[in-house]
């Protein structure tokens, strides 16, 4: 990391992002009644950063997205949703200085209270 102005940047301004990315999904909800499974790959380029403080380069970066949701059969309203987020824990740093990010899991109980 080196602080101060990048001269190989073109443009009055950087925009911090990379300038390729890509994302495919598909889900499934035929297995179980009420279960249903997403899985998404992304991929970002790496890309030159500078914030005016901080300037270098931000490597590309590769993730494997999985969220499960079963909606409960005698519980019509809840709802209970697993979201792992790179799920190979393939660590990266999204920005210069940040830190880097490897695998999140959220377990999610949602109930819609019913209408009166």
């Amino acid at each position: 990391l080196q602080p101060g102005p990048d001269s190989t940047l073109q443009g009055p301004f950087a925009l911090n992002m990379p300038k390729y990315r890509a994302s495919i999904g598909a889900k499934y909800s035929g297995l179980t009644k009420g279960l249903s499974i997403e899985l998404r790959d992304r991929w970002s380029d790496g890309f030159k950063m500078n914030d005016n403080y901080w300037v270098g380069d931000v490597g590309a970066a590769h993730t494997l997205d999985l969220t499960v949701n079963y909606r409960v059969e005698s519980w019509n309203s809840l709802q209970l949703t697993l979201a792992v987020t790179n799920v190979l824990n393939n660590m990266h740093q999204e920005f210069i200085g940040a830190p880097y990010i490897g695998r999140l899991a959220v377990l999610r109980a949602s109930y819609a209270l019913p209408s009166l």
